[in-house]
């Protein structure tokens, strides 16, 4: 369910951009290109809401999304009268119909941000100072939208929404990055938690095979071949614990450049999901290596 959600994530992150910056806004009778833009809260609302479960704040921004199509099917059709006609009264419904549809254009990215941002608070293995870091850049751009929906209603012509629709997806294009940037550190939490819980049960493993060898009584000891068979066991378990966290330390510096980019964060994005993939498999074979050991362990010698 939770790598269903991540994958979620992901591909909303690509569909608002697409649904909500890749249409046209006409201005005038001359058909001239503007990009849309959408809804917003308070940011008191936006601290309610952080306090819900990130499938409560899914189902909003699922529910803004339709607002908001609703919304954009109502400009489209004014568009068309206002562009057919010409007369002050459909360029004003488009106009009403223009600002409707960037309201709730922001809405959606400001849900969505707010789902995100609900997801980072209940991911697991992330450190709290990265936590708290994204969580304040990811306030920062709720509050950007928000005061840019709010301003939406004074627009005095088609153009001012014009120039307010591009300001919004110029705006986009920054938040894309930590959009990605958020969902590997989730991803890289996972692992980390996967790490500590592979390093702990070997820890113990380890110990218990390290107790029968020090074992003085010989129906609970085993022969130098049976302990050969366990060495080599934990041996590959150890090699393949360090190559997991040579390959989470590249996911790590990858994470890092991934901040940093401000274009092309899909491809630094699965550049890190690939990473974290090889360390996962790595901790997969320590794990089933450990439980070759365990098997030596509770088998008994003929």
């Amino acid at each position: 369910m939770a790598v269903m959600k991540k994958s979620l994530l992901t591909f909303c992150a690509i569909l608002v951009f697409l649904l909500i910056f890749g249409q046209t806004v006409v201005s005038s009778q001359e058909p001239e290109t503007v990009t849309e833009t959408g809804p917003s809260e308070t940011i008191e609302e936006s601290e309610a809401v952080t306090t819900e479960s990130f499938d409560a704040a899914y189902g909003k921004y699922q529910d803004e999304m339709e607002i908001y199509r609703s919304a954009h099917d109502e400009y489209l059709f004014k568009k068309a009268q206002y562009q057919r006609f010409g007369t002050l009264t459909s360029r004003q419904e488009a106009q009403s119909a223009t600002v409707l549809m960037l309201e709730t254009r922001d809405n959606v990215v400001i849900s969505y941000l707010l789902a995100l941002k609900t997801r980072v608070s209940e991911a697991i293995g992330v450190q709290d100072s990265t936590e708290e870091g994204l969580k304040v850049r990811i306030d920062e751009e709720i509050g950007w939208f928000t005061d840019h929906r709010n301003t939406i209603p004074s627009a005095g012509t088609l153009e001012d929404l014009e120039k307010d629709s591009i300001e919004a997806q110029s705006r986009w294009k920054s938040v894309d990055p930590l959009i990605y940037e958020v969902l590997a550190v989730i991803a890289h939490g996972r692992v980390l938690e996967f790490t500590d819980r592979t390093d702990e049960i070997f820890g113990r493993v380890k110990n218990k095979s390290e107790d029968i060898r020090t074992e003085e009584r010989d129906e609970y000891t085993f022969s130098n071949q049976k302990f050969d068979i366990l060495n080599r066991w934990v041996f590959e378990t150890e090699n393949r614990i360090a190559r997991s966290k040579e390959r989470k330390s590249d996911a790590e510096s990858a994470i890092t450049l991934l901040a940093k980019r401000r274009s092309n964060a899909l491809s630094q994005y699965n550049e890190v999901i690939t990473i974290l993939g090889e360390t996962q498999l790595y901790l997969k074979e320590a794990n089933t290596f450990m439980g070759e050991i365990i098997r030596e362990i509770k088998t008994a010698e003929e």
